[in-house]
């Protein structure tokens, strides 16, 4: 019986993965770049965000608290309606399926990066790099100046996990 359970358990899970696919509907924010839609979680593409538990992030002697700020960015953009998310194909070392999302026409990854909460992963698409370029030039967000932090994937890596967001 536990046996046939724990089929049924792992089976649920590919379900959940296979069923990705394009989706719409509110979402529930997980971290700063995962969110779930209809029980199904969706990693963003193209972006990569502060850890939740990756500390580090200093302006002078004070924490500036980058995972609180991008997950709160990513609950303001998400509480605004309903998104639409778009299936890359792409999934993380997990299987969430990697999504393009958008809120109304904005598109949920790039508005992370470009309010300098997020980053372009060149490691997985370019699609963003203008977006950080500006949030950069702009100095919004993580690129004010005297910020201290980690790369996520660079932390990550210090970390022994997996490089991908």
């Amino acid at each position: 019986m536990k046996r046939v359970l724990a089929v049924l358990i792992v089976l649920a899970g590919f379900t959940a993965v296979a069923a990705a696919q394009d989706l719409a509907g509110t979402a529930t924010p997980i971290n700063a770049d995962h969110f779930s839609i209809q029980d199904i979680q969706i990693a963003l593409y193209g972006i990569d965000a502060p850890e939740p538990d990756q500390g580090g992030c200093f302006a002078g002697r004070r924490s500036f608290g980058c995972y609180d700020n991008a997950l709160r960015q990513l609950q303001i953009l998400t509480s605004t309606g309903p998104l639409e998310c778009m299936d890359t194909g792409e999934t993380d070392v997990l299987g969430t399926p990697y999504m393009i999302c958008t809120a109304g026409v904005e598109d949920v990854g790039e508005a992370m990066v470009l309010a300098g909460v997020a980053f372009a992963f060149r490691q997985q698409t370019d699609k963003y790099v203008e977006a950080e370029e500006a949030a950069k030039a702009g100095r919004m967000g993580l690129w004010q100046p005297g910020l201290r932090y980690d790369m996520p994937w660079d932390w990550r890596v210090m970390m022994g996990r997996a490089i991908g967001p």
